[in-house]
């Protein structure tokens, strides 16, 4: 949910869970700042909030709140209590700016929230879908996209699998395990090396295609051999 133009890092792991800790690392100019903020609050359904235990703001509460608006709708809301540093001086050169910066970024977020929950909305059958290249650009939001629709995600990953959300596979070996497939409805297949990581020497355009070339093979040969291709 962060805005393109917010150079922001969330450092992997957590949860929203009461107690549950997470870690920002902001760019500003050449400097980088690390936020460290707790959930608390947490109420499934209605809401959770962020409060800030480390960072750029001498006091940072962030509360989401999912109001009820009869059976079938619902207004998120989003309430920012703060305080700068620095006193009346921090508020003075600051507070403009920070209130400007603020209303551009969840103007931006309201607005993905509400495309996303009607894309959603056309396709209401929860689905389970594998995708291949899933730390990617591309497979990273499709991701995070599917998974705030409420499908099963499959994240496809060249090692052995950490749970029942992912799936090894040896795309250059031709190996994966045909049980992990099993159930799914869809595969979306982004794996591949990356076309804009190296000059195209003829070493590189080899693995661009066979990368591409063996994921693809492996896919297919794995689906139709299940009991449900």
């Amino acid at each position: 949910m962060s805005p393109p133009w917010e150079r922001v890092e969330i450092e992997p792991g957590g949860s929203i869970g009461e107690g549950a800790r997470r870690t920002l690392r902001i760019a500003a100019g050449p400097f980088r700042i690390r936020w460290e903020a707790v959930h608390r609050g947490f109420e499934p359904g209605r809401g959770f909030r962020d409060e800030q235990l480390r960072g750029p703001f001498a006091h940072w509460v962030h509360s989401h709140e999912f109001e009820p608006q009869g059976e079938d709708a619902s207004t998120l809301v989003d309430r920012i209590r703060y305080r700068l540093p620095l006193g009346p001086l921090g508020r003075l050169l600051g507070d403009a700016a920070v209130r400007s910066r603020l209303r551009r970024t969840f103007r931006w977020r309201h607005e993905i929230t509400a495309a996303d929950l009607e894309r959603h909305r056309r396709f209401p059958r929860r689905m389970a879908i594998a995708i291949t290249g899933a730390s990617g650009l591309v497979g990273t939001a499709l991701g995070a996209f599917l998974s705030a629709g409420g499908h099963d995600v499959r994240r496809v990953v060249r090692r052995a699998a950490r749970g029942e959300d992912e799936i090894g596979w040896d795309p250059a070996g031709g190996k994966t395990d045909p049980a992990a497939w099993e159930g799914l409805d869809a595969v979306v297949h982004l794996a591949g090396e990356g076309i804009a990581s190296a000059r195209w020497s003829a070493g590189m355009k080899h693995r661009i295609r066979a990368s591409r070339v063996e994921g693809t093979a492996l896919v297919a040969r794995t689906l139709a051999r299940l009991a449900r291709p």
